[in-house]
């Protein structure tokens, strides 16, 4: 399936698309996610990275790495929570199977 029309995709069934992707297939959606976004993929990698692993806070790490990229999205694009939240989810899935 192409990004896109995964994007297009209801929430619910977006979440369980993300859950079943293996590790490759999830990063090639999160390349190309950012892309549509406007945000470079390794820009947003260091946030989440960086929020994971040198925060000070005592939330939960995907709170965190959460968090980093909903301002990430806020500050270099017009988009919003959702589309922080779709990529968030590519990272976190990434990572079980970069953060």
């Amino acid at each position: 399936m192409k990004t896109r029309d995964l994007l297009k995709l209801p929430d619910l069934k977006l979440a369980q698309a993300i859950s079943t992707m293996k590790g490759k297939e999830c990063e090639k959606h999160a390349r190309n996610y950012t892309k549509i976004l406007g945000i470079e993929f390794e820009k947003a990698i260091m946030h989440a990275t960086h929020a994971a692993m040198f925060s000070q806070s005592d939330e939960p790490v995907k709170l965190r790495t959460y968090k980093a990229i909903v301002d990430l999205v806020a500050s270099d694009t017009e988009y919003g929570e959702r589309e922080a939240t779709i990529l968030t989810a590519h990272f976190h899935h990434q990572n079980n199977v970069i953060i």
